[in-house]
């Protein structure tokens, strides 16, 4: 190759007669003197470097390929010198200022004299082998969890004898090398067996050949069954039409009888049926597909779960939402529902941003749509009546809770207003930042029924209200009676005082202003049997229980007087208040005193007395205590004291004490009776929560 680009000088002397091989040859060969100075550049010297032969020709190497060698190019010629040869590698630059990366091997060559006169190098491309590599550890590392351990199977297959086998078909006539293997596996499988095995790696050893390494190396025929006949024939197809590479599953069995699912790729190089040889590499991937195939019958149970489970199921997703949560983290904010009750636009901001990916088939129906295609867009459209819900919800995700629940009222598409159950799972259930599934269950019946039970039972509770009043019947009377009769007198005396001459005008302003302290008076009676008698909803407010208590027994003072009966109230200082409707709870207190009173009066107790205590407990609540000196409640009345219509009274109706549990228990607390532990009479305690300190006052 000192004067043609595809010729290399003879070993006998400098500019003899070429051999015209140095252009079939796979790697860059470059011929140059001690000077430097190239004689000889190769076609794949061309290609790797981008420089054309004519030209680098006659000058110095370095100047066409600017390269970093591993050693000094004194180093390295002193070495060729020395001993004939050098091997390293360079990192050098070519015509398009592209970076590569050479295997190099400088050989020192004599003439027949046994001087030396010129240097030959041969060099393999390592930049695309490194890329390879790096693209092999980067999808090992993506199937790492998928994978426990992925090691390559590789075989170096002799393929001359079955290009020979395909040539000698192509010269019979043969057009459609496709067909015909399909319609000829017995000539596949000749020609598996006429592949050679010419050597294959520890891998192939021990995943198909029990160890053996001689044995794995006779013959590809056990390895390769019936159903992976197409896949050869296939690859032999691929290298006819010149592919570089052929890639597919198939099945291989071991000399033990194991099956494998496998990834199996061949690799061809350049002249293939010159070169007839190939590697193959085989990747192990029944593990995968078994796991694949279990994620994918998964997946199914999932989506069948999801799309006729009898509740609706929405899956929602949220990117702006991590970042918002990203936004608040990042200023310190830990109290995340005070931070959007004070920024309500961040809240519509969330609704705008969490869109609907899927809905079931149950979303439809409860939301009255007409298909999945009306559920696109935002969740904005369904959150106007319980955006205070949402808040909370975001908030839960936001804490790190795995979860969120509360009852909800949301808009159907016909505009219907539903009362639904709604529940949520967040990240650690559903596996993304940004993804959740929000679950939906109509109780609009349960809620109108719950109503109207609470309607009824505010109906009964009115009408124990006013049955109390009717046997208040005598005492309210006579309550209204004094401030009447005082008014009588104050007004006749106030006549007389007129009719004197001069009238006597101090006495009837003072007469006067003592009717009207009796008018007040009066009215106070009357507005308290009013707030007994009316019907009206309960309303929960901020209440102070010591002032209940006092009303209570303000209300029952006659009828205390009437039985001989003494009150004491032990009211306790500073006590949180309560949260609850006032006249109800005036009412379990009048129920409860009077319960007292008529059981004393009953059996002729003596002393009669009515102790209310007000109490602060360790439970964090507050209790009120209604005992009385009466004959106690008897053992076999215990079990069946709060059921509906049970009652000790001859003229009792036995509503007193469920109401009185009732309307306890919806104001979150509990009452329970019993016996006085020193002496004789009933002992009722009642337990109710403390209010928040946030709540108004009543």
């Amino acid at each position: 190759m000192c004067e043609a680009m595809s010729t290399i000088p003879s070993d006998d002397k400098p500019g003899s007669a070429a051999v015209d091989l140095v252009d079939l040859i796979g790697e860059s060969v470059v011929v140059f003197g001690f000077d430097m100075r190239v004689t000889a550049w190769n076609a794949e010297a061309e290609r790797l470097y981008g420089w054309k032969r004519e030209e680098v020709l006659g000058g110095v190497i370095q100047a066409a390929v600017q390269c970093s060698p591993d050693q000094p190019l004194s180093v390295i010629l002193v070495t060729v010198q020395e001993t004939g040869v050098w091997r390293g590698e360079f990192v050098r630059t070519t015509k398009s200022r592209k970076t590569v990366a050479v295997s190099a091997k400088w050989t020192l060559r004599r003439d027949i004299d046994g001087q030396p006169f010129d240097i030959v190098e041969t060099s393999r491309d390592l930049t695309e082998v490194r890329r390879t590599e790096e693209d092999l550890s980067r999808v090992q590392y993506q199937y790492q969890n998928l994978f426990q351990a992925s090691v390559a199977s590789f075989w170096e297959l002799g393929f001359g004898e079955v290009g020979s086998m395909v040539r000698d078909l192509l010269k019979s006539g043969i057009t459609d090398l496709r067909v015909h293997f399909r319609d000829n596996p017995d000539y596949v499988r000749r020609m598996i067996r006429a592949t050679r095995i010419i050597d294959v790696n520890e891998q192939s050893v021990q995943m198909f050949g029990n160890g053996d390494r001689e044995a794995a190396r006779r013959s590809l025929d056990p390895y390769w069954p019936d159903e992976s006949l197409p896949v050869f024939a296939e690859s032999v197809v691929a290298a006819f039409e010149g592919k570089p590479h052929f890639s597919s599953e198939a099945v291989f069995t071991s000399l033990d009888g194991q099956r494998f699912e496998t990834l199996f790729t061949v690799s061809y190089p350049p002249k293939i049926m010159q070169t007839s040889r190939i590697l193959v590499g085989i990747v192990d991937v029944t593990q995968a597909n078994k796991a694949k195939a279990a994620q994918e019958a998964s997946e199914r149970r999932y989506q069948e779960l999801f799309r006729f489970l009898p509740i609706s199921l929405l899956q929602l997703e949220g990117r702006e939402v991590v970042e918002v949560y990203k936004e608040a983290r990042s200023r310190g904010i830990t109290e995340f529902l005070q931070h959007l009750k004070e920024n309500p636009d961040i809240v519509d901001r969330l609704l705008n941003s969490l869109m609907i990916v899927e809905v079931n088939q149950r979303t439809v129906s409860m939301f009255r749509a007409r298909s999945m295609d009306e559920f696109t867009g935002s969740v904005a459209r369904y959150w106007t009546e319980s955006r205070e819900v949402f808040c909370e919800a975001v908030a839960a995700r936001y804490a790190g809770k795995p979860g969120f629940e509360s009852l909800v009222r949301m808009r159907a598409h016909d505009g219907t207003i539903i009362d639904a159950l709604f529940f949520a799972a967040f990240e650690p259930i559903t596996g993304k930042q940004e993804s959740s599934i929000v679950g939906l269950i109509d109780v609009s019946d349960r809620v109108k029924a719950q109503e109207m039970l609470a309607h009824v039972q505010a109906e009964i509770a009115h009408a124990a209200r006013v049955s109390v009043l009717g046997e208040l019947a005598a005492s309210i009377a006579h309550e209204v009676s004094q401030p009447l009769t005082a008014i009588e007198t104050n007004t006749e005396a106030s006549m007389l005082w007129l009719q004197r001459s001069p009238p006597n005008i101090e006495e009837v302003r003072e007469l006067s202003a003592r009717t009207a302290v009796e008018v007040q008076r009066a009215a106070d009676i009357i507005h308290r049997i009013r707030s007994m008698a009316v019907r009206a909803e309960p309303e929960h407010r901020s209440i102070d229980l010591n002032l209940i208590v006092q009303e209570a027994m303000l209300f029952l003072r006659h009828e205390l007087q009437r039985n001989e009966v003494h009150s004491s109230l032990q009211l306790g200082s500073q006590l949180p208040n309560v949260f609850g409707d006032r006249v109800q709870l005036q009412q379990v207190i009048v129920n409860l005193a009077i319960n007292a009173i008529q059981a004393m009066a009953s059996a002729k107790s003596m002393p009669r007395v009515l102790t209310v205590r007000t109490a602060r407990t360790s439970r964090r609540d507050v209790a009120i205590y209604i005992e009385d000196t009466g004959p106690g409640i008897a053992d076999e009345a215990f079990e069946r004291l709060f059921e509906s219509f049970f009652t000790t009274k001859a003229t009792g109706m036995g509503i007193g004490l469920p109401i009185c549990r009732s309307i306890v228990e919806a104001h979150g607390g509990e009452i329970s009776a019993g016996n006085r532990e020193e002496g004789t009479g009933a002992l009722f305690t009642i337990h109710l929560p403390e209010v928040s300190t946030d709540e108004p006052t009543s």
